[in-house]
């Protein structure tokens, strides 16, 4: 009798053996995480710039990051006094984050990108007297240079992701003028500078160093 209810028990263990396992590999298996995140830098609208970050896990330390810009502002001059400008850019900025605390892409990063971008201005207004004719100021700059980035990326829920960020840019600005009509070349290349300066329109000419800060949201795949 004892044999026989030994060789039932381990039989039974036998029967029940891969289920238990199977339970257990499945109690110990976490949700699949994120290895891809897009999203939408918010602050860069006030600029009119549309900017996307798109970022991809290779390690859980390591991503490979990038950000595309387009700008496109129109302001057409509606009176006499007015200043019309047109401005159309275009930026891309590849680089590398290296996460120092979480795990990639959640939690504390810093890393460097590289930036290359163009952009093309015309600024259209009316002088003073003696000087009736319309004055436009044509620009083009081409910046290329770097930053170094650092920040904070959250996972907040299933397929969405919050990011904020401090860079600081180093770029070398090169800048193509051309005025029409050539009458009134100084007060137009004035006018239009500081205008143009006022606005926002561009930036010296030369290596500049500035700060920028970032938020951005989006999805997690």
């Amino acid at each position: 009798m004892k044999t026989t209810w030994g060789a039932r028990a381990a039989g039974m263990m036998l029967v029940l053996a891969p289920g238990l396992g199977a339970a257990q590999e499945e109690a110990q298996e976490e949700p699949p995480r994120p290895r891809t995140l897009v999203m939408a830098r918010v602050l860069d609208l006030l600029l009119d710039t549309v900017a996307l970050d798109a970022e991809h896990t290779l390690t859980p330390r390591l991503t490979v990051a990038g950000t595309a810009r387009v700008t496109v502002r129109l302001m057409p001059a509606r009176e006499s006094t007015d200043l019309g400008t047109e401005r159309k850019g275009l930026s891309l900025e590849p680089g590398v984050h290296v996460y120092l605390s979480g795990r990639a892409p959640e939690g504390f990063w810093i890393g460097p990108h590289l930036e290359v971008s163009t952009q093309h201005t015309t600024e259209r207004f009316y002088p003073l007297a003696p000087q009736p004719d319309v004055q436009e100021v044509w620009r083009r700059t081409v910046s290329y240079g770097g930053s170094l980035r650092t920040g904070y990326t959250a996972l907040l829920g299933p397929g969405l992701a919050v990011q904020v960020g401090v860079d600081l840019v180093a770029r070398f600005n090169h800048l193509d003028t051309d005025l029409r009509p050539p009458e009134g070349r100084i007060f137009a290349s004035q006018v239009g500078s500081g205008l143009g300066s006022l606005l926002g329109g561009y930036e010296p000419e030369g290596w500049n160093i500035t700060p920028r800060v970032s938020l951005a949201i989006g999805g997690a795949f």
